[in-house]
């Protein structure tokens, strides 16, 4: 068979439209596969990491409650107390501590290495191994912990530290203050020394798959990198207190938060993993699994695919070759009946067979055609009916606009127009009489010279303007369009006129109003300047008096009389501080801002920065999204903005998890920034009013007057966005701060809406 031009390009047109839709929707679905694979693994890690940590919390409790529990017994404390007293009985009664830690104190828990109780001076008085007795331990964390240790009421957790004895394994010690009965004075301190394999207990196995093949696993390092426990214990190539310095160790153990993604362990392999910071400990759990095995389904995936895809490009080669096959042979019949019909044959028509498709359809229009030649007259006079029947509809339409429409030949005189003009002017066709628009309109002869009219004739482009016409009583929005035909010449215009009378006297009245507006607001705020620099003078005044009565009458005026002027001067200091802070609103309006570029994360930075004592002071962890955008703003008041914004922010912080978090979101129109804190939330009731002058929580006692918000607010209003508050954040708790800033950087307008 030999394929025409035609056949050879459908032929590999069919192959394109098959093999690239084949070839694009597998890597799609590998695509999909893989980061869906990738996320679900990943959430898996950080959930196993997250049960790591709480079994770990529960491990650790569990131990500084045991350890505060000994260090309750009466009996210890009463020979601590005689041995303190350098009581001749001193070796007698250490003998019976000594056999009383082993048999009543140890014996209760298998995994307890060791008892120890330290004199105040560092000194080992009591041991469940004897050769400790005696020794110095003032230099140990854990004689020193539990006096600086506040949050666990004496209770102190040291660390996982390497036995002395065997280097390769590891002890957990937690101690506990001792103290006498009466004074609660300190006696000493007592340790307990746990075996570090507790800590395999609580991780066991994670997952194992092959013969000496690594899954996945779960491993802790301490604060010195110290591998301390791993669920592949068994596993000889593990490697209990090696040291793993590797990048997300030490990225976590510097930020003390959470890493998770793809990279390299201990062993050197490829992992996705999650690693997170234990503040408790100062430890680091892993939770990795080999990223082979986490991929192994896509590899079987990407065989189906291979093998599926290379039958479909087989059959799609062979469906392609015989459909264009099938088409060459039509288009040569095609091609041989045309140039029949071109040499004058019309008796014949053509023949391709039966088919009931397009081509048949193609088929039967060259057969038609020939019939159609001796019908023309026919289809003429149907032409001729559909255009009337078009003209006709057009008319309606034209007819039906509201807007008054003349259509005019060159010389202006009207040649058409709709039945408002009609209806307007009280007029019909035959008072026409081929006279111009302006000869109806105003009585003249001829259009005034600077008309729409004659300014679109000039310039052959449509001209428009709005004139008050007294003659049909209103405004108009006259417009002019000149018609020009396909050699460019210039053969009549279309003059339209819409009635804006009613939109002209709102705008009028809007004008009206907002002059009314904006005289009210400039007197409504001159009498607040007026007003508070009044009540200064007489407030000013009173406190003078106040302290003067204080000072000549000091002996007679007694303690009620004292308490009475001191509330005096109170209220006083609240009244000016409102005074003052009312002044600071109103100051917001009247600002002249400095719209520019800035760097929000610049902006931040520096408010931060001005705030570090408080920070500091409050021990809260502050963090700042590293890409933060430019925006067109005004920098001196975004600084007010972010300033009230973090301070509230730690005003209303609570609990032992103190953070701040300050970042950034972008959608089509807007920046949405926002300041985020785990503070004690705000109830949905004082959404609208925290916002609103001198407005406070009134379940809550914190410095201020409630006017920050309300400077936040109209600053951010006047840079065109809006701001709300989201809370609880998490746990029914914290607060987020959002406002938006246009990314187009468009400020404040009173004659527009804000689009953010």
């Amino acid at each position: 068979m030999k394929f025409t031009k035609f056949g050879n390009k459908l032929f590999v047109f069919f192959l394109l439209i098959s093999i690239l839709p084949l070839s694009m929707a597998g890597a799609i679905v590998y695509k999909y596969v893989y980061d869906k694979t990738k996320s679900e693994v990943l959430n898996q890690l950080r959930t196993a990491v997250h049960n790591q940590n709480d079994k770990l919390h529960l491990l650790l409790t569990k131990r500084r409650f045991r350890v505060l529990d000994f260090s309750s017994d009466g009996f210890i404390r009463d020979c601590i107390d005689r041995m303190s007293s350098f009581s001749t009985e001193y070796s007698q009664i250490r003998e019976k501590l000594n056999i009383h830690l082993r048999a009543n104190k140890k014996s209760l828990d298998p995994d307890i290495l060791e008892i120890e109780i330290i004199r105040n001076n560092g000194e080992v008085i009591a041991s469940t191994s004897l050769e400790q007795i005696g020794k110095d331990k003032s230099h140990e964390d854990y004689f020193r912990g539990p006096f600086l240790s506040q949050e666990q009421q004496g209770s102190y957790f040291a660390d996982a530290l390497k036995m002395e004895e065997n280097g390769d394994e590891f002890q957990l010690v937690f101690s506990g203050i001792l103290k006498d009965k009466i004074l609660h004075r300190p006696l000493g301190v007592l340790v307990t020394k746990v075996r570090g394999s507790v800590l395999q207990s609580i991780i066991g196995v994670y997952e194992k798959e092959g013969s000496g093949g690594h899954s996945g696993e779960i491993y802790i390092v301490n604060s010195c990198k110290l591998m301390i426990a791993n669920s592949n214990s068994a596993d000889k190539t593990v490697g209990l207190g090696r040291i793993i310095d590797t990048k997300h160790v030490r990225d976590v153990l510097t930020s003390k938060g959470e890493v998770f993604g793809v990279y390299e362990n201990y062993r050197g392999v490829r992992v996705l993993g999650s690693a997170m910071y234990v503040p408790e400990t100062n430890w680091v759990i892993l939770s990795e699994k080999n990223i082979k095995d986490a991929f192994l389904p896509l590899k079987r995936i990407k065989h189906i695919f291979l093998i599926s895809g290379g039958g479909a490009v087989l059959l799609v080669f062979i469906f392609a070759f015989i459909i264009s096959g099938n088409i060459n042979t039509i288009l040569e019949k095609l091609i041989s009946g045309t140039r029949r019909i071109a040499d004058g044959d019309l008796e014949h028509p053509l023949t391709i067979g039966e088919r009931k498709d397009e081509i048949q359809e193609l088929c039967e229009s060259f057969n038609l055609m020939m019939k159609e030649l001796s019908e023309s007259n026919k289809k003429n006079k149907l032409l001729f009916s559909q255009v009337k029947k078009g003209r006709d509809e057009w008319q309606k339409t034209f007819d039906a606009i509201t807007d008054i429409i003349t259509v005019h030949d060159k010389d202006l005189h009207i040649v058409r127009a709709n039945g408002a003009f009609y209806e307007k002017l009280n007029l019909n066709v035959e008072q026409l009489s081929d006279k111009q628009f302006c000869e109806l309109f105003r009585g003249i002869d001829r259009p005034w010279q600077n008309s729409p009219l004659v300014r679109s004739i000039k310039s052959l482009q449509p001209e428009s303007e709005e004139v008050e016409d007294p003659n049909l009583g209103g405004i108009f929005l006259v417009s002019a369009y000149p018609l020009i035909d396909e050699r460019g010449d210039f053969y009549g215009i279309v003059h339209l006129a819409k009635d804006i009378t009613s939109q002209k006297n709102a705008e009028r009245q809007l004008v009206k109003k907002a002059k009314e507006l904006a005289t009210a607001n400039r007197e409504l705020e001159d009498f607040v300047y007026i007003v508070s620099h009044d009540l200064k003078e007489p407030l000013f005044a009173i406190e003078g008096y106040a302290t003067k009565i204080s000072m000549d009458n000091k002996d007679a005026i007694g303690e009620k009389g004292k308490y009475r002027i001191e509330r005096i001067r109170a209220n006083i200091k609240k009244m000016s501080q409102k005074i003052h802070e009312i002044m600071e609103v109103l100051k917001v309006g009247r600002v002249t801002y400095n719209f520019k570029n800035n760097n929000v994360g610049d902006i931040v930075n520096n408010v931060v920065d001005s705030l570090e004592s408080r920070i500091k002071a409050g021990k809260i962890h502050v963090s700042v999204q590293e890409e933060l955008p430019v925006v067109m703003c005004d920098s001196e008041r975004l600084k007010d903005v972010f300033s009230n914004l973090i301070t509230n922010a730690i005003k209303f912080m609570n609990g032992e998890a103190k953070r701040i978090r300050i970042g950034s979101d972008k959608d089509e129109d807007c920046y949405t920034l926002f300041v985020e804190d785990t503070g004690i939330g705000i109830r949905e009731e004082y959404y609208e009013q925290i916002f609103k002058i001198f407005r406070r929580l009134d379940d809550v006692e914190v410095e201020g007057t409630g006017v920050g918000l309300a400077i936040v607010k109209k600053i951010v209003e006047l840079h065109n966005g809006k701001v709300w508050v989201e809370s609880p954040v998490s746990d029914g708790k914290g607060s987020r701060f959002c406002f938006t800033i246009p990314i187009k950087g468009e400020h404040f307008d009173e004659n527009k809406d804000s689009t953010c």
